[in-house]
């Protein structure tokens, strides 16, 4: 499609893989379950869609809070990007059942905070003590780039 003064001409697409990881905030990768690290993403304009299911073998040395990383693009540097859901599915946590786990991604960043509700007040980080070895998590959501 060529250049446009309509706004709502589609003048950006594109599809894709990624892989991701997940890590602690120190970079700490667990080991993933090669089999499961590949996610999928459509972007649009300045949205993405990415969806994907996620398994580790091991947490290996990762500690505090979890995240994925591995994010095809930088979500828009802007406080009201922020964007997040609930797991679809999770698998082989060491989590009260009952405390769903979400996740959000905040500005100018690529990759996702996993989230648990527990607290009366919300959500805290997902500790990596929370997560097994063969934890495993399903997730779609979409988020705004640059």
């Amino acid at each position: 499609v060529g250049p446009s003064s309509d706004a709502n001409t589609l003048d950006d697409y594109e599809e894709g893989t990624f892989t991701g990881v997940v890590a602690d905030g120190s970079g700490n990768n667990m080991t993933m379950n090669g089999s499961w690290t590949v996610g999928y993403y459509t972007k649009v304009g300045n949205l993405v869609t990415v969806n994907g299911q996620f398994i580790t073998s091991s947490v290996g040395s990762a500690s505090g809070a979890v995240r994925l990383t591995g994010l095809p693009y930088t979500s828009l540097n802007n406080p009201s990007v922020h964007s997040g859901s609930t797991a679809g599915y999770a698998d082989d946590m060491n989590i009260t059942a009952g405390y769903p786990v979400s996740f959000y991604i905040a500005p100018n960043t690529s990759y996702l905070n996993f989230h648990i509700w527990d607290a009366a007040d919300g959500t805290t980080g997902l500790q990596a003590s929370e997560w097994s070895d063969n934890g495993a998590i399903i997730f779609e959501f979409s988020y705004r780039v640059a």
